[in-house]
């Protein structure tokens, strides 16, 4: 074993302790460690890439694919996932080869300057038609055997979630809101199964089943039923709460301040906008968070010039700008 590998390895083993895989628990730990690491992790796994270290970097990726997205390195998981597609491909290694496009689609349905609905789509559609024809009710055939077999229950059921959470992502950000409910109803119904079939742990039940709660809030809100959709965001900040999801949590809660301006409810406007920015952003320094921050200086801004209050609609407006650049600075430096 070169000295590389064992590198690689102790960084595997240190992020396995961090629970950098799934994005909730300790999450601010998770980001804080990863910014720590972050210049020497990418060097070394650079290094893997140039050695040919295929498993050792394959490991680490599954590990950090998460993080990466939600910290705001999107290029680096695009380039990492990119990567394993082609090394998976030639070595017939399926389950991966999936996971690496289910991972591509996630970033390019992301906002901002690397979403790319077209290439998501068409890679989408075709990992869809391998997947989810057969397992919406887990059959169990040859294929889905041999990739269990490969991935373990774990990962694969990552790959089943993440294949149906993007096919949701897709339809409505390109706007097909009625096959974004048809997927909701089938994703919920495949987290059942999967929860039944013991391949995921409670938790993971719940974290997958607020995805799909807090789409069913957003396409509420697009349909204008903004009562409806108050009660699925205020359902996904409880149960969020119960896994420590503060991610989605800050998420749920600038949706219900964009709901209180529609419905003209503007003290409690006002009241969730000064808890997630003067609270919660006190523990929150998420590059990627920045633009749900920005969107909220916004939203207050907004809020100001209804309520009169000129200069501060100024400085919010200000504030949002300098946050949505702080964000596009720190993405484009990835």
């Amino acid at each position: 074993m070169t000295n590389l590998q064992i590198i690689l390895q102790r960084r595997l083993s240190e992020l396995q302790q961090m629970h950098t895989r799934h994005d909730y628990e300790r999450w601010d730990i998770a980001k804080h460690y990863l910014c720590s690491i972050w210049s020497n992790l990418d060097l070394e796994l650079q290094l893997g890439i140039q050695c040919g270290l295929y498993e050792e970097v394959k490991n680490l990726f599954f590990e950090l694919r998460n993080i990466l997205q939600w910290t705001g390195r999107i290029q680096e998981r695009i380039y990492f996932a990119a990567w394993l597609k082609r090394e998976a491909e030639p070595r017939n290694d399926i389950g991966i080869m999936y996971l690496a496009i289910s991972s591509l689609v996630w970033s390019y349905t992301s906002s901002g300057c690397y979403q790319d609905l077209d290439k998501a789509y068409d890679q989408w559609k075709e990992l869809a038609k391998s997947l989810i024809a057969t397992d919406i009710s887990l059959g169990f055939d040859i294929h889905g055997n041999n990739l269990k077999e490969s991935l373990g229950a774990s990962l694969y059921a990552e790959l089943i979630m993440d294949t149906c959470e993007n096919g949701l992502r897709v339809a409505i950000r390109r706007r097909e809101l009625d096959k974004a409910w048809l997927k909701i109803h089938q994703g919920e119904q495949i987290i059942d199964l999967l929860f039944e079939r013991e391949f995921i742990s409670p938790r993971l039940q719940t974290r997958f089943k607020l995805t799909f709660q807090y789409h069913q809030g957003i396409i509420c809100y697009l349909f204008d039923k903004y009562e409806e959709s108050e009660h699925h965001f205020e359902n996904v900040i409880k149960e969020a709460n119960l896994i420590g999801w503060e991610r989605v949590i800050k998420g749920a809660k600038s949706w219900l301040a964009t709901l209180a301006m529609e419905r003209a409810q503007y003290d409690r406007c006002e009241q969730i906008l000064t808890d997630i920015i003067l609270t919660d952003r006190v523990t929150s320094f998420s590059s990627i968070l920045e633009k749900r921050y920005g969107c909220c200086y916004l939203i207050k801004a907004n809020l100001c010039g209804i309520q009169g209050k000129k200069y501060e609609r100024i400085a919010c407006e200000q504030e949002a700008r300098r946050l949505f650049a702080m964000c596009n600075l720190m993405l484009n430096s990835t």
